[in-house]
Order: C-alpha cells, then structure tokens, then sequence
C-alpha cells in the first residue's frame, strides 16, 4: 500500500507540470514584441468620410480599443447607433451584439439623407462612445414649376423653376449650384433657346427666357447639375404661329430628261419662326422653274399646284425634259412669302473620269482606282447631284468566268458632287490570255446611261500564301483518305502561281491544334515535299484514330499557311469472329475457345461473356488480342452455355459484338461410399450407403433417374444380383 505521505508529492508534481505546459502554450501563441489588448474601454470609428451626398449609403469602420488604443479582439458587448438626421439609416441594424468572429472590428454601412451637418453616434454600455461629424449635401434636382409651353420662337408665359434638394425632398437653402436645361423628348426636332437665371439662390432656380423654335407635342425638359441625380419636366407642347412663308422640307434631287426627280419636293406652311403651321390644309403651293439651265419644262404627275396637308404640300412625280446643272424651282402661295429650292442637276449618263488600271496582279487593288461622273450632257458634271448611286460590276462575257470584283466598302457608291470615287477595287482571278480575254468594268445608275471601262489584263501576282485545291472531307482510321490532299501556292487572289519565287517552295501538312490525343497523320509520300509548278500533291495519308480533324499546310518562304475545313474520321467497324473448340463436353471437361479479331484487332482488351439463356449475359474473362489480332480461352463450364466477345472499341476502331456459339455440357454420375476412401471388403451383414452426385445440375430438365446395380464376384465373374432406380433430389444427388 503507499504511504500517504507520498500521495501530495505526486499530486505537487503533477501541478507544477501543468503549469510548466500552461507556460509554454502561452509563450508560443505570443509573436516577439506582440501586446495583449486589455479589456476595450472604448469605440472608435477608424475609417469614415466627412462629408456624404444625401442618400448615398457610405460604409465607416468601428473598433473596440482599450485604453492604449489597441483592439480589443475579445470584445462581444452590444452597440446602438444614433443621429442627428432623424432619417439617417445603418446596415447591420442596431443594438448590434460583436461576435468572435468580428475580432474587435465591424464595417457599417451609414445612409444620412438630411443636408447640413449631421452628426451620428455608435454607443455601447461602459465604453467611451464614438461620435462623427458630416456635412451632407444635395442629391437630386427637382422641378417643383414645369414649363408651360407657348407659340413657337416666343419665350413661354409659364418658365419652369427647379429646386435642389436632399433625399427627404427638402430644399436645400445652402446651395448655389447652376443647372443646364436640354430638351428630353423632342417630337420635331426643336432647338432650346433664351434660358437664363441658371443658378440656384438659397436652392431655388427660377428660369426666365426659353423658347422652342419647332411646334410640337409631347416635348419635355431634362434638368441637370454636376453631381447631382437631373430631373424630367412634365410634357409640354409647342404650337405655331400664323403662316408667313414658304420653305422647302423636302429639296428636289437628281433627275434625268423625262424622268422623275430622284427625290420629289416637299414644300412647308411656315410661321415666321420657321416652323411648320401643322393647322394649315387650305393653303394652295405653285411649283415652277426659275432658274433654268437647260431650258426645260416642268411637269408633276399631280400637277404645279398641291394643296397643303396639314402644313404640307407634297409633289409627286415632277420631272423635267431637259439636261442641266443648277436647276432651281420657286414655291408661291398667295399671302406668304415664296421660297427657293437648292440647285439641282438633270442629268443622262455616266462616265469613267478615272479609268482603272489597265494592269494589275490577280487579288491586288489596281494602281490606279476608277472614278466614275454623272454627267448632264457631254460635258457637264452634275455638281449639285448627291442622290445617284454609282455600282460596278465585271462586264459579262469578259475575264475569267466565276471571277469576282471587289471595292474597299462594296461596289456602290452614292455620287458627292456627281462624282463617285471608288477605292480598293480589285479582280481576284487571272485574265485569260488564249484567247485573250482582259476584263471590262461597267459603271451603271438608275435612270442614265452606264460607262465601260477600258480593257484590264489581271495576271497572277507574287506568291503569298497556300490554299487547298482538294482536301479530305470524310475518313477511316488507318485508311486512307478517299480524297487526298492537294496544296497550291498562290497569289493573293486566290491564282496557283506556278513560277517564280516560292513557286516550289516545300510544304508541310500537319493536324490542327484541338486533335484528339494521340492522333498521328501519315502520307506514304512523307507529310512534307515540294511543289512542282506551285502544286504539292499528297498521297496515302491517313489519320490512326477516329475524331474530328482539320489540317494546315505550311511552307517556306514566308508563305501564308492555311487551316482546311473540319472533316470527321470515323474509326472502321470492329470484325470479331469467336469459335468454340466442341459443341458438346462432359461436365468436368474444358472448352477451347478462339477469339479472332480483323484489320486493326491486335492488342485489344475485349470481355468473353456468357449466357445460359442467350440473352442474360455475365462476364466471364476479360482477354486481349495478340499481335496476331487473336485470343484463346480454355473455360471449364459448369453448365450448357452461350458465349460471345464484347469489344467496347478504341479510337482506330469502333465497338463490336462477335458471333454467338454454344457449348453443351453433358451430364456425368459419379459414385463413391458415403464413407471415405476405397471399402476393399466388409464384414457380413454390414450396412454401407452410396450416393451419385449428378453434375452438371439441370434444373431446366425433368430430374435425373439414376439406376444402381449389384453384382457378385464369383470366381471370376460379375454375377448380377439387384437393381435401384432412384431420382436425384434438388442438390443432384
């Protein structure tokens, strides 16, 4: 038994350790120069702005701190925020109670939305609060009149006048700020005038002096100021005033001897601010000539004179007979003032000012691009006309056929001045040279006659890049492409440059970035090899594994490659062949089995399966093919069984199923004492039991009917002496 005496000695012991591991727990958690916080005695916002747009949330950072300014990291006490700003806001909500995992320190999101200097507090019990001063300033402008609208060109009777404002719709007093005004919704176009008395005065801005030079309804005024969220007046209208002139809203375009302007004249009912008089529909426009270059007459399908609509007279088919340039029609109306159209020209062809080159390299712009002129008569541009369209084409039965010309922005251009100047223009194929055959380019407009170039021999230009002649389109793994791929060198319109520079250059077909893994291109001629009179032609290539490919050819010389169009190889069908080496056994025995796979079968993992019924499959043996495309399997079944090979395919060869055979298993009795071992002899009267265990179990069959027969020896002979016919029980015994 131990002393008592010892017991405290242990227990001394044990204490003293402790507070030793205590010691050390405590010298490691410290870092070199680190202090424990004591317990926070105050809060302090660490991070705040000091001043805030009304309504704009601003996030303030507060700490716990003790006395030396250090974060209490352990602090968990409540705090309450409080305001000046009886609409002020915070996120979180207060009381908010500090968790562990604040360590001390806590984001708040503040909103205040009265202006002035507010101030707001976060409190907590026994802790010095912390207390922030700000200046809050306006948000928003407001119209507080709107404008009242009033006759065109006339400052309106009601100005709108237009508050600045914090976010709980109070005027800020304080505030001097200046506003812009600019039309928001502007049904006609109109142009804001005369606004003055921009600035606020103690936040008030009451505007003087706007008018709208357009009548219109549905108009309004968008207010704005810097930094401040602008505001939108009410619709307003502005009407028109009493007719005074005429003015042209639509002006003549282009027209040809007899044919109807390009653009047909619009003649409008103004006031004297120019606007249309939208009431006016009595108003009787005469058109006619004054000035009158060509000495032409002027006819309207709807007649001279139209009758306003609305504030509109619209003419329609107008045209004149004669060629001329500066044309200028004249619209009367009986009390208003007449107004005069811009000058305009009546013309009747084109012409090439510029002819293009009359050589230049297939697919390369020419040296010199055309230039094509509306014409009115022999001689004189149509320097008033900007509505033809001028469009070039290839004149047919000229150059190559399916050759394609092209312009930098397309092959038609609207005419400035008469005049359409085209640039970039360029032909992408070779001109025939046996028989010649250089191109035309014809320039054509509607309603004049067209132009025809002079003659342009297109040849092949300098080797730039490659391209595809011919390239596959579809594949099988392994096999070759049923089309090959043939690489040209050519220029930059597409032509096969057959000599010269780089023609024979060496080019380099490889797979495009994006194959599938392990996916290798052959060709029996090398996948490299040089051009003869600028063509590669590649033969026997292939690609090992099914996916979907591209190639690109590459070359030397600087040349251009080029990446094909996709094509997908598919990987051939698996031929699988299985054999059995006996259609019938004896339970006990093995069947042989042979697995022969076709093209592209060597090492490949396959499963043999089997089946009772030909339908219910199990695998029996995983196997793989050798070398020879071929796998052997001895199996020694227990039953009568259906076999098949399985192949779930690789990427050079797609899944398959072999042929099903059939092995039968024929059943055996085998006979041995009950007893274990050879009974040689046994004593008379002695009682022995034999069992036959009948293999394989059929339980498909009727049972089984074993026949058991006794002989005796005698001398040398069997002498039969009884027989037991038994049926086998479920076990197949």
């Amino acid at each position: 038994m131990t002393p008592q005496s010892a017991r405290p000695r242990r227990s001394i012991r044990s204490r003293s350790l402790g507070a030793a591991l205590l010691a050390s727990v405590m010298l490691v958690g410290l870092l070199p120069g680190a202090v424990l916080a004591a317990a926070a005695t105050k809060l302090v916002l660490t991070s705040a702005p000091s001043s805030e747009v009304s309504g704009q949330a601003m996030n303030v950072t507060l700490q716990a701190q003790d006395s030396s300014n250090n974060v209490d990291t352990n602090f968990t006490g409540t705090v309450n925020f409080s305001s000046s700003d009886g609409s002020a806001s915070v996120s979180p909500g207060t009381p908010y109670t500090f968790t562990n995992g604040d360590n001390g320190t806590k984001t708040f999101s503040v909103t205040l939305r009265s202006f002035g200097t507010q101030s707001y507090t976060f409190a907590s019990s026994g802790l010095s609060s912390a207390i922030r001063t700000i200046t809050v300033s306006a948000s928003r402008v407001v119209f507080t009149v709107a404008p009242g609208g009033g006759a065109t060109g006339a400052a309106w009777p009601t100005q709108p006048d237009v508050e600045i404002r914090d976010e709980t719709g109070a005027r800020v007093t304080t505030s001097s700020a200046s506003i812009s005004l600019a039309i928001g919704s502007n049904p006609s176009g109109g142009v804001l005038s005369g606004c003055s008395n921009l600035t606020a005065s103690a936040g008030l801005v009451n505007v003087a002096g706007c008018k709208i030079d357009k009548a219109g309804n549905g108009y309004t005024l968008v207010a704005s100021s810097s930094g401040l969220i602008s505001a939108t007046s009410g619709a307003f209208n502005i009407t028109s005033g009493t007719a005074t002139k005429l003015g042209f809203a639509v002006q003549p375009a282009r027209g040809t001897p007899g044919g109807a302007f390009a653009v047909q004249p619009v003649v409008e009912i103004q006031d004297s601010a120019g606007s249309r008089v939208a009431g006016d529909s009595s108003t009787n426009v005469t058109l006619s000539i004054t000035s009158n270059p060509g000495g032409g007459t002027l006819t309207c399908s709807g007649g001279l004179t139209r009758q306003a609509s609305n504030g509109l007279a619209s003419f329609t088919g107008c045209s004149i007979n004669n060629v001329g340039v500066g044309y200028v029609l004249t619209a009367t109306a009986s009390g208003v003032s007449s107004a005069a159209s811009s000058a305009f020209d009546v013309a009747d062809r084109l012409i090439f000012a510029t002819q293009p080159s009359s050589s230049a390299g297939a697919g390369i712009s020419f040296g010199t691009q055309p230039v094509v002129q509306v014409r009115a008569g022999g001689g004189n541009t149509a320097t008033h006309d900007q509505a033809t369209v001028v469009t070039l084409s290839i004149k047919s039965g000229t150059g190559a056929a399916g050759a394609v010309l092209t312009c930098d922005s397309g092959l038609s251009r609207t005419v400035v001045n008469g005049v359409a100047t085209f640039t970039g223009c360029k032909i992408n194929k070779i001109s025939p040279t046996s028989p010649s055959n250089p191109y035309r380019i014809v320039a054509s407009a509607s309603g004049v006659a067209g132009a025809e170039s002079s003659n342009i021999a297109i040849t092949a230009g300098g080797a730039t890049k490659l391209g595809f002649i011919a390239q596959p389109n579809a594949g099988v793994a392994a096999q070759a492409f049923p089309i090959q791929p043939v690489v040209a060198i050519q220029d930059a319109g597409g032509n096969t440059v057959t000599s010269g520079p780089n023609s024979n250059a060496t080019i380099t077909l490889s797979l495009a970035p994006g194959a599938p893994a392990g996916a290798i291109l052959t060709c029996t001629n090398g996948r490299s090899m040089a051009a003869s009179s600028g063509v590669a032609t590649f033969a026997g290539c292939s690609i090992n594994a099914a996916g979907t490919y591209s190639l690109v050819a590459t070359a030397t010389g600087g040349l251009t490659a080029i990446t094909g169009t996709p094509f997908v190889v598919t990987a051939p069908g698996a031929s699988i062949t299985l054999t059995n080496s006996a259609s019938v056994i004896t339970w006990g025995s093995a069947v042989g089995l042979t697995i022969q796979f076709g093209a592209n079968g060597a090492n490949k993992t396959f499963v043999l399966e089997g089946a009772r019924d030909g339908v219910s499959w199990s695998p029996i043996a995983t196997l793989k093919t050798n070398s020879s495309n071929q796998a052997t399997y001895a199996y020694r079944p227990a039953t009568n069984l259906f076999y098949r090979a399985r192949f779930v395919g690789t990427p050079d060869l797609a899944a398959a199923t072999s042929n099903t055979t059939r092995t039968v298993v024929r059943q055996i009795a085998l006979l041995r004492p009950t007893n274990y071992g050879v009974i040689k002899s046994i004593a008379r009267n002695t009682r022995i039991t034999f069992t036959t265990t009948v293999r394989p179990s059929r339980p498909e069959l009727a049972p089984a009917k074993v026949t058991f027969r006794l002989y005796h020896r005698v001398g040398r002979s069997w002498v039969f002496v009884t027989r037991r016919e038994v049926y086998i029980n479920s076990l197949g015994k």
